[in-house]
């Protein structure tokens, strides 16, 4: 919570009676993690069953992009493999 905090991500409440919006979350424990044993989890459903996710915008599929992924990776093998060919 502190790092929220640092990083703005959060502020304390003084006064509990103000508007706002608030994020009930709760801690999720992996004990077999070796890097990240407990990360918050945060609650986005509203009232009448509506969750967060259910209303963010969506953007479409940008056309072709996994064949621009796919020739991307094969440009960065082939430079990959032709510089260490260089090198030797």
């Amino acid at each position: 919570m502190n790092e929220y905090l640092k990083l703005n991500h959060m502020t304390l409440i003084e006064n509990l009676d103000e508007d706002g919006y608030y994020l009930p979350h709760h801690a999720a424990i992996k004990e077999t993690s070796d890097t990240t044993k407990v990360r918050i989890v945060f609650d986005a459903k509203t009232n009448n069953g509506t969750s967060l996710n259910n209303l963010l915008m969506t953007s479409p599929i940008i056309p072709g992009l996994i064949a621009h992924l796919i020739r991307f990776r094969m440009y960065v093998l082939m430079s990959r493999q032709i510089s260490e060919r260089c090198i030797k």
